[in-house]
């Protein structure tokens, strides 16, 4: 099958995380699930990470390439960078 173009205008499907992660409630580990899955399905992607950075995730995302970590930022940054996002990430 032919690849779809993303809604950016690319081929590379655009995902987007903005926010906060707390242990046992929005865990890391939901948003690594979600790369690693992403993966397996073979579809040029990219996920933004915005947002605070659990000391604990540092060694997990050096394995993963796709995935791309900015910390946090404005409001203003963030919400430009939202319209940039195929898709916007919701885990909790």
């Amino acid at each position: 099958p032919k690849n779809k173009r993303s809604v950016s205008g690319g081929e590379t499907l655009r995902l987007g995380w903005f926010g906060a992660l707390y242990a046992g409630v929005r865990d890391a580990d939901l948003l690594f699930g979600l790369y690693d899955a992403l993966v397996g399905q073979g579809r040029p992607f990219e996920l933004h990470w915005y947002g605070d950075v659990p000391l604990s995730a540092w060694p997990l995302l050096q394995a993963r390439t796709n995935l791309h970590v900015h910390g946090l930022v404005s409001r203003e940054t963030a919400r430009e960078a939202m319209s940039t996002m195929d898709v916007l990430v919701n885990v909790g």
